[in-house]
């Protein structure tokens, strides 16, 4: 898997679009208007704090590792954390 654009990430609008760009204003993203105003400001909020929840996710993951009960790295959570983790960064192909 490439490497993502890096964090983090913010909203800026043209015209219909939505636009996310990373810290250096280069546009990584876009979330045209299809299905109304508050539709495209919500995933473009969404697509922005992506670079966040990976890294929260990866930073909740690796704690849970740690955690003295064995069962913790089973715990549905955690799984559903490590699936999402992979599918943000392309290591379940």
């Amino acid at each position: 898997m490439t490497q993502h654009t890096p964090g983090p990430w913010h909203v800026g609008v043209k015209q219909a679009e939505k636009i996310i760009y990373d810290a250096s204003g280069w546009a990584v993203a876009n979330a045209t208007v299809y299905h109304g105003e508050n539709d495209a400001k919500a995933n473009a909020r969404l697509i922005a704090a992506a670079p966040d929840l990976l890294e929260a996710l990866k930073t909740l993951q690796s704690m849970a590792s740690t955690f003295p009960n064995e069962l913790h790295k089973d715990h549905p959570d955690v799984v559903a954390a490590r699936a999402a983790i992979a599918r943000a960064t392309g290591d379940n192909q």
